[in-house]
């Protein structure tokens, strides 16, 4: 992920996936193909609910990495739903996918990650309100699935767990999420090491609370009834989120 390149630098990833709908072709010669694409959550926020359904390129965020995303959704929209008989095509527009739940490994290189990883070394965690918000199993999908957690939980509580699990003083643990951006912003800590907020914090200042706090709503309907395991999510418990901590920890991203 790079929102910074511009759709020219996306480039090899179309080839790519003209490759795969190549190879599906091919193998069609056998049985039906079914082709999922894992889309991103890329909406501009000219609506607060996010139906399941292709949107158009004035819904996305302006930047390379969102315009890329939506040409190859288009590209699976406008291309292999004209040929039912040979490919089963469908579209899964993703939030925020975590870690493993039973190991904790989660890729350190993601926005949360970064965030994470920025408030240990400041020794403070953003004060944020409202919620926070597995692949699919289905034989008859429809074009498009939202895929969200269904079971939202008050990001205080994260917060507070965070606090204990990175090891936080309890007094003044949390600030304003303007003044840790800010914070973030001023720190003189290497972006590429201690401070990779600082990579992102254009993106973060713009869309994080607006997306990742309630103000952004996936539609998920159909991803319900259509996958019993998605519909049988249950919240992220702090046991889960501890793990998360061990493995960064693991591997060396925290300290």
């Amino acid at each position: 992920m790079s929102g910074s390149h511009p759709i020219k630098g996306f480039e090899a990833q179309f080839h790519s996936l003209r490759n795969l709908i190549n190879l599906a072709r091919e193998a069609s010669a056998h049985h039906q193909n079914k082709f999922k694409f894992p889309a991103d959550l890329l909406h501009r926020g000219d609506s607060e609910r996010v139906p399941e359904e292709c949107r158009g390129i004035r819904s996305v965020l302006s930047n390379g990495y969102c315009d890329a995303k939506f040409t190859c959704e288009q590209i699976l929209d406008e291309g292999l739903h004209k040929y039912p008989e040979v490919f089963d095509t469908m579209t899964a527009r993703l939030g925020q996918i975590a870690g493993s739940r039973t190991s904790g490994y989660w890729n350190p290189m993601e926005y949360w990650c970064f965030m994470v990883k920025s408030s240990q070394s400041l020794r403070v965690l953003p004060e944020l309100e409202g919620v926070s918000q597995h692949l699919l199993d289905t034989s008859s999908p429809e074009p498009v699935y939202n895929i969200d957690n269904p079971r939202q939980q008050p990001w205080s509580k994260m917060i507070k767990t965070l606090v204990d699990a990175l090891g936080l003083p309890k007094d003044n643990s949390t600030v304003s999420f303007d003044d840790w951006d800010s914070r973030v912003r001023r720190s003189p800590l290497a972006p590429e090491t201690d401070n990779p907020a600082a990579r992102l914090i254009d993106f973060l200042e713009d869309h994080f609370r607006r997306m990742s706090c309630g103000g952004l709503l996936l539609e998920t309907a159909e991803a319900y009834r259509d996958s019993p395991a998605l519909a049988a999510v249950g919240p992220v418990s702090d046991e889960v989120v501890s793990r998360y901590i061990s493995a960064w920890r693991e591997m060396g991203f925290l300290n």
